[in-house]
């Protein structure tokens, strides 16, 4: 494109808006008179903030009917036709052409503040927060602006709040002087934000300075702006801000002054603001606004049906009341007819005019840079709740870091969300969106290679971290790990069990999302060891029904040998005769080809049959298998099955080989440094000591076994030791102490709504 300098129209003779559009044609034509796609193409990053721009937007700048234009587009398309070294005679004919602009000015300044309107619900502690910080005392008040920030995701209703807040201030006699409104247009998808330097201008106008008077410069409007309303009680509703650049130049100097600022955008680096975060309305303030718009009665006949729909809604402000206008539209309609439809439909594409909720989303949407769009695109496929920065990696194929710096920029947009420290959620309409952009703007492939990129670097991460809960059990062949980012790693219990903890729902969610590949028993597989610590057994037998399928459809024997081992475990557990058949399952599929895991089987199966009491089947079964150990050298195998022997023999009052099987065990397992069979055999051998009379030595292996168990977080099995603890008391005569130690030992299990209390509560009666 050639440059339009050097004869080109001069901006410094425009005078009017007719003449700035003849200008531009005139520039346009010197250029060669280039298509408008390809001219929106080149206009597009030149804008503040850079974005794809629609090649209407740039044609309209030409039309001579137009009424105004955008500042910054203008200045863009003159970069564009290559008169960049003329950009402040460009801005200068700009002003000019706008200076006898209607009252309200080219952003749409207002001599009074938007109505308060009657559809406005709850917020009291919000309100209560922005009126005290007008009303609280403070020492340099004089000097100060008070200045509040309100933020939140799109839909919340932060204009309605601040236009709420500002018509308290007035009507309790508050900034009275002056009231200046402007919406920012922070994001407008068919204008630039406004500039801070045209905004000034009309708010000058707005306060009675003479046109010809108002400078030119952003500079010297911002100190004229400052010293007019120096003394004067002003309130200042800056709507809908890009970002803290935009605003900083629109704040007032004088202490008599308040600032609102909404924006979907943080403005956390807003010098002195008091940042207010809006969230969505509790379900008595989504209720509220249903029956508000769409009338008392008709949600009064239907309760339960009111709150089914505010919750399908998300409690977003804006999502309800486009559900009760499309109630309100229906008079025929009861709420259970929305309701039905809004769970046929999309919320987010149902529209009422214009408005919608996708609408308003893609505003922050399509202004994020292409990157970040692309992250939040893929975080519609995470299959949990709510995610870490490392998830959102494994989603995208990117480092943690990189992850960790785009989900702050999409927290500080407020399209995703932060209700604990490094843990991120999208809210339900969020996610809603964000999978319609991915379906829409991602193939099939991309899709799915993102979720089996992250289910595997799932399957190494809680395989990491159930390594550390129980180091013992049997390793199994997993597929690669993604190249980026690398999967986690754990070095201590307390951090592999806290990640448990909080992904648990994950976990459980990651299993379903992998229903139908080998990687759904893998998962279930992996997660043993949290579940048997925690007592899920409700999570494990049905993450373990999801990965049997999966097993049986891919004709994966050792899946399916793992998924019925891993029941039969749940259902040993429970005190389930089903039990016996998981484990005879296994040890066929395992067979010859997987010995050490046949071992396991045929060890689980033989304690199964001593909880059922029959011990001389017990002993029967871990003889033959202590011998398979030996020969595997499996320490591990074969100090579980000592351990049951120990106990089988107890139970049939052989006391002295007894507790040789058990010494036996236990000197195995503290060579193993695995402290959760060493709670067990201690606890084993205390009972067998209350049995014998030894009660001291009981009391001794006790109390090991309890700080054991508490140290390995082991509920049921600190359940089990006080319930020994109370026996021996009882053993001792100590009947306030029995009963002490029984009432902690129920608690946990109905807490763990564990089969053994029915028992324990027996004892206590």
């Amino acid at each position: 494109m050639e440059t339009a300098e050097a004869a080109g129209p001069d901006p410094e003779q425009v005078i009017d808006l007719e003449g700035l559009v003849r200008a531009l044609i005139g520039l346009r034509a010197l250029a060669g008179s280039p298509p408008y796609r390809a001219l929106a193409k080149q206009v597009g990053p030149l804008l503040r903030p850079p974005r794809e721009i629609a090649f209407r937007t740039v044609a309209d700048v030409f039309q001579p009917s137009r009424r105004r234009l955008d500042l910054d587009l203008v200045l863009a398309v003159v970069r564009a036709l290559g008169a960049g070294r003329q950009v402040d005679a460009w801005r200068r004919a700009h002003a000019r052409a706008h200076a006898d602009a209607a009252s309200g000015g080219p952003v749409g300044v207002f001599r009074q503040l938007p109505a308060d309107l009657p559809t406005f619900i709850g917020r009291r502690e919000a309100l209560r927060r922005l009126l005290a910080a007008v009303d609280e005392p403070r020492p340099d008040a004089a000097t100060t602006v008070v200045v509040s920030a309100i933020e939140g995701m799109a839909g919340v209703g932060k204009t309605q709040l601040a236009v709420h807040a500002a018509h308290r201030l007035v009507r309790t006699g508050r900034c009275t002087d002056v009231q200046l409104y402007v919406d920012l247009r922070g994001f407008d998808p068919d204008h630039a934000p406004a500039d801070p330097c045209m905004v000034l201008g009309s708010f000058l106008r707005q306060l009675e300075v003479p046109g010809p008077q108002i400078p030119s410069g952003l500079d010297e409007r911002a100190a004229m702006y400052r010293d007019v309303l120096h003394d004067k009680q002003a309130l200042i509703l800056l709507d809908n801000a890009a970002d803290e650049k935009q605003v900083r130049d629109l704040i007032p100097a004088s202490g008599g002054c308040v600032v609102l600022v909404t924006s979907r955008r943080t403005l956390a680096g807003l010098d002195g603001a008091a940042v207010q975060l809006i969230d969505v309305f509790d379900e008595d303030e989504a209720i509220a606004l249903l029956a508000r718009i769409a009338g008392e009665q008709r949600v009064q006949a239907e309760p339960e049906v009111a709150a089914e729909i505010v919750k399908a809604c998300g409690y977003l402000p804006l999502a309800v009341s486009l559900a009760a206008a499309r109630l309100r539209s229906r008079p025929t309609w009861s709420l259970a007819d929305l309701a039905a439809r809004i769970h046929e439909d999309d919320l987010g594409t149902v529209r009422i005019g214009a408005r919608s909720v996708d609408a308003v989303f893609d505003l922050s949407y399509q202004a994020l840079p292409a990157d970040l769009r692309r992250l939040y695109r893929l975080l519609a496929l995470f299959p949990g709740a709510d995610f870490t920065a490392a998830a959102a990696a494994a989603l995208a194929g990117i480092e943690t870091s990189q992850a960790q710096d785009a989900l702050e920029e999409l927290l500080d947009d407020h399209l995703i969300q932060q209700k604990t420290s490094e843990r991120y959620a999208l809210h339900d309409l969020a996610r809603s969106y964000a999978a319609r952009r991915t379906y829409e703007e991602d193939d099939s492939s991309t899709r799915e290679t993102a979720v089996q990129r992250f289910l595997t670097w799932y399957l190494h991460s809680i395989t990491a971290a159930c390594h550390c809960l129980n180091p013992h059990g049997a390793a199994v062949v997993l597929p690669p790990p993604p190249r980026l980012p690398a999967p986690l790693a754990f070095t201590d219990r307390d951090t592999a069990l806290a990640w448990c903890e909080a992904e648990r729902v994950n976990l459980a969610a990651a299993v379903s999302a992998a229903e139908g590949d080998d990687l759904a028993w893998q998962l279930a597989r992996a997660a043993v060891p949290y579940y048997s610590l925690r007592n899920l057994w409700d999570d494990w037998a049905e993450t373990h029904r999801i990965g049997l399928s999966a097993a049986q459809m891919h004709q994966d024997r050792l899946g399916q040998a793992w998924m019925h081992h891993g029941l039969g475990r749940a259902r040993t557990d429970l005190q389930d005769p089903a039990a016996a058949d998981h484990f005879r399952t296994a040890q066929e599929l395992f067979g010859d080809k997987y010995p050490l895991e046949a071992l396991r089987s045929l060890a689980s199966l033989a304690a199964f049959y001593g909880q059922q009491g029959d011990v001389e089947l017990l002993i029967a079964y871990s003889l033959r298998a202590v011998e398979a150990a030996r020969r595997a050298k499996d320490g591990y195998i074969e100090a579980i099955l000592l351990g049951n022997i120990g106990t089988a023999c107890i139970e049939l009052k052989r006391f002295d080989e007894g507790v040789s099987y058990l010494h036996a065990a236990l000197a195995r397992l503290v060579t193993l440094g695995d402290e959760f069979g060493q709670a067990t055999v201690l606890n084993n051998l205390g009972d067998t000591h209350i049995r014998s009379g030894k009660l001291s030595d009981a009391d001794n292996c006790l109390t090991r076994a309890l700080l054991l168990r508490r140290n390995l977080g082991d509920r049921r099995g600190e359940a089990t030791t006080l319930n020994l603890l109370a026996d021996l008391a009882r053993a001792r005569e100590q009947a306030d102490e029995e009963r002490h130690f029984r009432q902690a030992a129920l608690d946990i299990y109905e807490d763990l709504n564990d089969p053994l209390a029915a028992g324990v509560r027996a004892q206590l009666a």
